[in-house]
């Protein structure tokens, strides 16, 4: 007990330290994430190569069970949402680890990001009810209604350095589809490889979720002419 005491007053000392000698930098870079994964050692990896934030600041699931306390993270990362996590979140459900932290989260004002290339539901769009893939929409619009934010990989680093969570690449690279139906989750995949402007059939079908996206994302279709 002697020994916490003492660690608590060291911490008190060393940030006094930081505060009042005004070095924001040291601050932010203290800021911790947790990623909502068991094994979170390539998602690590991709953001302290892509941002200021060492491996050392941040913890999966593992380590956060070794230490059990959410007010540590400034961040938390989910990589992955599956349709059952999804749905009880948006419906106010803490059913399992992953639901009860990001409930926590959410009540505790903490900043929330989604991958969305690891939301389950989308890969099922082309072949789904399109009245139940809508419902499952409804369910991720609630997440952005609670505060989370759905964000692909380059946008969650920008998120990271204190920036906008907005497109992060910086020039355009065109692709050209030949599919004849243009569904949001192949939108989604060309724009989290850096392609924001797409080339397709002059007759191609695009379907209103991926019109959604091409707004959302501000990505640009040309059609071909023949």
């Amino acid at each position: 007990m002697e020994i916490e005491k003492l660690v608590e007053r060291i911490t008190a000392e060393v940030l006094k330290y930081i505060y009042g000698n005004g070095n924001k930098d040291l601050i932010i870079e203290q800021k911790r994430i947790l990623i909502l994964d068991q094994e979170g050692a390539l998602i690590k990896k991709q953001i302290a190569d892509n941002t200021k934030i060492s491996m050392e600041q941040m913890d999966d699931l593992t380590q956060f069970s070794l230490n059990n306390r959410l007010d540590q993270y400034e961040w938390v990362v989910v990589p992955a949402l599956t349709i059952k996590e999804l749905t009880h979140i948006s419906l106010g459900i803490r059913d399992g680890m992953v639901c009860e932290l990001i409930s926590d989260g959410i009540l505790t004002g903490k900043k929330i990001f989604v991958l969305a290339e690891g939301l389950e539901y989308r890969k099922y769009e082309a072949t789904s009810s399109s009245k139940y893939y809508s419902m499952l929409k409804t369910y991720e619009e609630k997440l952005v209604d609670y505060g989370i934010q759905i964000v692909n990989s380059f946008e969650l680093y920008g998120c990271f350095q204190e920036k906008p969570c907005s497109k992060f690449q910086d020039k355009a690279s065109i692709y050209k589809e030949r599919r004849k139906v243009i569904i949001e989750s192949h939108l989604e995949q060309l724009y989290l490889s850096g392609h924001n402007e797409i080339q397709i059939d002059k007759r191609a079908i695009i379907t209103p979720l991926a019109v959604d996206f091409i707004k959302a994302k501000g990505m640009r279709i040309v059609r071909q002419r023949e």
